[in-house]
Protein backbone atom coordinates (compact mmCIF):
# COMPACT_ATOMS: atom_id res chain seq x y z
CA UNK A 1 0.00 0.00 0.00
CA UNK A 2 1.34 2.94 -1.01
CA UNK A 3 2.08 6.06 1.61
CA UNK A 4 -0.86 8.45 -0.79
CA UNK A 5 -3.32 5.68 0.08
CA UNK A 6 -2.22 5.45 3.57
CA UNK A 7 -2.96 9.03 4.22
CA UNK A 8 -5.48 9.20 2.31
CA UNK A 9 -7.52 6.33 4.46
CA UNK A 10 -6.20 7.86 7.82
CA UNK A 11 -7.06 11.52 7.01
CA UNK A 12 -11.07 10.11 6.37
CA UNK A 13 -11.21 7.67 9.04
CA UNK A 14 -11.26 10.48 11.90
CA UNK A 15 -14.04 12.66 10.83
CA UNK A 16 -16.38 9.31 9.82
CA UNK A 17 -15.87 8.19 12.81
CA UNK A 18 -17.07 11.46 14.53
CA UNK A 19 -20.24 11.18 12.07
CA UNK A 20 -21.03 7.63 13.31
CA UNK A 21 -20.83 9.04 17.05
CA UNK A 22 -23.16 11.51 16.44
CA UNK A 23 -25.67 9.30 14.13
CA UNK A 24 -25.54 7.17 17.12
CA UNK A 25 -25.78 9.37 19.54
CA UNK A 26 -28.96 11.18 17.92
CA UNK A 27 -30.34 7.66 17.30
CA UNK A 28 -30.36 7.62 21.12
CA UNK A 29 -31.24 10.68 22.27
CA UNK A 30 -34.47 9.94 19.78
CA UNK A 31 -34.81 7.01 21.70
CA UNK A 32 -35.20 8.56 25.15
CA UNK A 33 -37.47 11.41 23.62
CA UNK A 34 -40.41 8.44 22.59
CA UNK A 35 -39.87 7.05 26.13
CA UNK A 36 -40.15 10.44 27.76
CA UNK A 37 -43.70 11.21 25.54
CA UNK A 38 -44.69 7.68 26.38
CA UNK A 39 -44.85 8.77 29.41
CA UNK A 40 -45.99 11.93 29.43
CA UNK A 41 -48.91 11.04 27.71
CA UNK A 42 -50.15 8.65 29.81
CA UNK A 43 -49.24 11.11 32.89
CA UNK A 44 -51.82 13.46 31.11
CA UNK A 45 -54.46 10.57 30.26
CA UNK A 46 -54.45 9.39 33.69
CA UNK A 47 -54.63 13.61 34.88
CA UNK A 48 -57.85 13.37 32.76
CA UNK A 49 -59.25 10.10 34.43
CA UNK A 50 -58.98 11.35 37.93
CA UNK A 51 -60.32 14.79 36.84
CA UNK A 52 -63.29 13.31 35.03
CA UNK A 53 -63.88 11.05 38.03
CA UNK A 54 -63.72 14.17 40.54
CA UNK A 55 -66.26 15.80 38.17
CA UNK A 56 -68.89 12.42 38.57
CA UNK A 57 -67.84 12.85 42.20
CA UNK A 58 -68.81 16.67 42.69
CA UNK A 59 -72.02 16.16 40.36
CA UNK A 60 -73.10 12.99 42.23
CA UNK A 61 -72.61 15.29 45.44
CA UNK A 62 -75.19 17.71 44.37
CA UNK A 63 -77.43 14.99 43.41
CA UNK A 64 -77.19 16.41 39.73
CA UNK A 65 -77.21 12.75 37.26
CA UNK A 66 -73.63 12.72 35.95
CA UNK A 67 -74.87 10.59 33.31
CA UNK A 68 -77.40 12.90 31.25
CA UNK A 69 -78.02 16.69 30.37
CA UNK A 70 -75.53 19.38 31.07
CA UNK A 71 -72.88 17.32 33.28
CA UNK A 72 -72.58 14.84 30.21
CA UNK A 73 -71.58 17.28 28.14
CA UNK A 74 -69.17 18.85 30.62
CA UNK A 75 -67.15 15.49 30.35
CA UNK A 76 -67.46 15.27 27.14
CA UNK A 77 -65.96 18.23 26.73
CA UNK A 78 -63.14 17.42 29.20
CA UNK A 79 -62.95 14.60 27.50
CA UNK A 80 -62.27 15.90 24.07
CA UNK A 81 -59.95 18.83 25.83
CA UNK A 82 -57.77 16.80 27.76
CA UNK A 83 -57.25 14.38 24.79
CA UNK A 84 -56.30 17.00 22.40
CA UNK A 85 -54.24 18.38 25.79
CA UNK A 86 -52.13 14.82 25.41
CA UNK A 87 -51.83 14.78 21.51
CA UNK A 88 -50.43 18.71 21.52
CA UNK A 89 -47.70 16.73 24.29
CA UNK A 90 -47.35 13.84 22.19
CA UNK A 91 -45.97 16.35 18.88
CA UNK A 92 -43.86 17.95 20.63
CA UNK A 93 -41.93 15.23 21.52
CA UNK A 94 -42.40 13.99 17.92
CA UNK A 95 -41.28 16.65 16.62
CA UNK A 96 -38.61 16.70 18.57
CA UNK A 97 -37.70 13.38 18.25
CA UNK A 98 -37.45 14.14 14.19
CA UNK A 99 -35.28 17.65 14.64
CA UNK A 100 -33.11 15.20 16.84
CA UNK A 101 -32.85 12.25 14.26
CA UNK A 102 -32.24 14.87 10.81
CA UNK A 103 -29.15 16.14 13.16
CA UNK A 104 -27.64 13.05 13.21
CA UNK A 105 -28.35 12.37 10.00
CA UNK A 106 -26.57 16.09 8.78
CA UNK A 107 -23.94 15.13 11.17
CA UNK A 108 -22.95 11.39 9.34
CA UNK A 109 -23.26 12.76 6.07
CA UNK A 110 -21.21 16.07 6.64
CA UNK A 111 -18.55 13.66 8.04
CA UNK A 112 -18.61 11.92 4.81
CA UNK A 113 -18.22 14.54 2.90
CA UNK A 114 -15.50 15.72 4.85
CA UNK A 115 -13.55 12.37 4.78
CA UNK A 116 -13.64 11.81 1.49
CA UNK A 117 -12.44 15.67 1.03
CA UNK A 118 -9.63 14.94 3.68
CA UNK A 119 -8.60 11.65 2.09
CA UNK A 120 -8.53 13.09 -1.82
CA UNK A 121 -6.83 16.11 -0.09
CA UNK A 122 -4.14 13.80 1.35
CA UNK A 123 -3.64 11.45 -1.68
CA UNK A 124 -2.99 14.03 -3.92
CA UNK A 125 -0.68 15.99 -1.85
CA UNK A 126 1.42 12.94 -1.09
CA UNK A 127 1.74 12.29 -5.04
CA UNK A 128 -1.45 9.67 -5.64
CA UNK A 129 -2.34 9.06 -9.59
CA UNK A 130 -5.25 10.39 -10.87
CA UNK A 131 -5.43 13.47 -8.92
CA UNK A 132 -7.31 15.43 -11.95
CA UNK A 133 -10.98 15.87 -12.18
CA UNK A 134 -13.49 14.07 -10.33
CA UNK A 135 -15.37 13.26 -13.52
CA UNK A 136 -12.53 11.34 -15.16
CA UNK A 137 -9.77 14.11 -16.23
CA UNK A 138 -6.78 13.58 -14.74
CA UNK A 139 -4.70 15.04 -17.54
CA UNK A 140 -2.95 18.41 -18.24
CA UNK A 141 -3.44 21.40 -19.81
CA UNK A 142 -1.41 20.00 -22.80
CA UNK A 143 -3.66 18.18 -24.22
CA UNK A 144 -5.47 21.48 -25.02
CA UNK A 145 -2.83 23.57 -26.11
CA UNK A 146 -2.75 25.06 -29.69
CA UNK A 147 -5.06 25.45 -32.28
CA UNK A 148 -9.01 25.70 -32.33
CA UNK A 149 -11.33 23.26 -31.07
CA UNK A 150 -12.13 22.78 -34.90
CA UNK A 151 -8.36 21.46 -35.24
CA UNK A 152 -7.80 19.60 -32.42
CA UNK A 153 -10.84 17.29 -33.55
CA UNK A 154 -9.25 17.04 -37.10
CA UNK A 155 -11.37 19.73 -38.71
CA UNK A 156 -10.05 22.77 -40.42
Amino acid sequence: MSMAVLAAVLGATGPVVGGVSAYQQSRAQASSLNQMSRAAVYDRREQAKQLMGAQRVAFAKSGVDPETGSPLDVQATTAVSEELAARRIQSAYQKAQYQTKLEGDVALFGSLLQGASAAASSYATLGGEGTGSAYGGGGSAKAFSGGSAGARLGRP
